[in-house]
């Protein structure tokens, strides 16, 4: 007999939209540690450095603990992910000069 609170669609659907989720993670990750690479061609290295690793820090680590369930949607440390956000705006701005 099944549970009408959980149905196997509903797990099948939560299932693709955290592997979705992920997959996106994963792609701009790994696209801003590239772009560490080149840093060193930027005006100013160092500082554009700083704020990709702090953008690192502050959207990828509540971002993949949000993905794999480690810590639920209204939990605050998700609050950093704007600041991480904007410091890789800021990075790419100051990589750009």
């Amino acid at each position: 007999m099944s549970d009408p609170t959980f149905s196997n669609i509903d797990f099948k659907n939560k299932m693709a939209l955290v592997c979705t989720t992920l997959k996106s993670y994963f792609r701009y990750h790994f696209l801003h540690s590239l772009a560490l690479f080149t840093v060193q061609f930027s005006s100013v290295p160092k500082i554009t450095a700083a704020l990709f690793i702090a953008g690192q820090l502050l959207f990828c680590v509540p971002a993949y603990s949000n993905g794999l369930g480690v810590v639920a949607i209204d939990d605050p440390k998700l609050y950093a992910m704007p600041f991480g956000g904007t410091s890789f705006m800021v990075g790419w701005a100051s990589h750009a000069l």
